[in-house]
């Protein structure tokens, strides 16, 4: 789906879940076809380096691209990444006119693990420290231990709930995404994550706020998400989400309540997205640049 207005914006940035899986849906083909000239992926470096992923057709032709986004001090100019060296976007790699990326960002990085631990009972941390022992010695990378603190921690957090704590603890990745959009050379982009839906969400709930949406049309926009939540995507998000990790059933979803308590949170927490922007860094001077690297202007 759209992020950026396609009857105003000159280019586009698109949204998704996961673009590597199911054969003929977000095809490398319509990816390609569509001028995308980077991908944004919030699953982070991590689910580039496990060791059953890696061979899709994507990083082929999009170099991937770690960006240090939780070691950043949100630089004046630019972002801190580095480039991923990798055999197979060597042999295939082709470059028509602009190095074509998929940028790796993480979300739930050190600073969420640590308000999920202050949020935990001590009973909680001692079953969680033998997990992450049963983890590391199965390679579970760490399921039994994330499984443990959904169902007993982030589900009563709630859906929206969990999108406070996204955005209070990964300024600088909202920070590092801002900027990358606004490098003309990166765009047309897609931003994506695993459902399409909390961390891109969150995401595009701000871009669609930096491009001058009002709430209501945020809120509509992220409501449609609910709408494409059809099997057999709806079905894989069950298996992900409230199967595999043990959340509750409502995070498998993008009920329009979700955005409007969301942004209510914003206002609340820091008088608005206008004051979050600004307790970033990244100052309406920033945001114009980033509308007009997407307008055109």
């Amino acid at each position: 789906r759209h992020v950026s207005d396609p009857k105003t914006a000159k280019v586009s940035i698109y949204r998704s879940s996961y673009l590597d899986g199911e054969p003929g849906r977000n095809s490398l083909p319509e990816i390609l076809q569509s001028g995308i000239r980077s991908i944004i992926d919030f699953r982070g470096p991590g689910i580039w380096c496990k060791p059953t992923y890696g061979n899709t057709q994507i990083d082929r032709y999009y170099q991937p691209t770690l960006v240090h986004a939780n070691r950043m001090s949100r630089p004046a100019n630019g972002v801190i990444y580095e480039t991923v060296p990798c055999e197979k976007t060597t042999d295939s790699y082709t470059n028509t006119g602009h190095e074509r990326r998929r940028f790796f960002i993480k979300i739930l990085g050190f600073d969420y693990v640590k308000t999920v631990l202050k949020s935990s009972p001590k009973w909680a941390v001692l079953i969680a420290f033998m997990l992450v022992i049963v983890d590391l010695l199965t390679l579970f990378n760490y399921h039994f231990t994330v499984k443990f603190y959904n169902k007993n921690i982030i589900n009563k957090w709630t859906m929206p709930g969990e999108l406070f704590h996204l955005a209070d603890n990964c300024p600088n990745a909202v920070y590092a995404t801002l900027q990358l959009l606004s490098d003309p050379g990166n765009l047309p982009s897609i931003i994506n994550c695993s459902a399409g839906k909390d961390r891109t969400g969150l995401m595009s709930a701000i871009i669609q706020h930096c491009l001058g949406f009002t709430n209501e049309e945020i809120v509509r926009e992220y409501s449609l998400t609910e709408q494409s939540l059809v099997p057999p995507l709806s079905d894989k998000i069950h298996e992900i989400l409230v199967v595999k990790y043990g959340l509750d059933e409502s995070f498998a979803h993008a009920y329009p309540e979700t955005m409007v308590k969301l942004l209510e949170y914003f206002n609340n927490s820091y008088g608005g997205l206008d004051g979050y922007l600004d307790a970033i860094g990244f100052h309406e001077t920033k945001r114009m640049i980033l509308r007009n690297s997407i307008n055109g202007q």
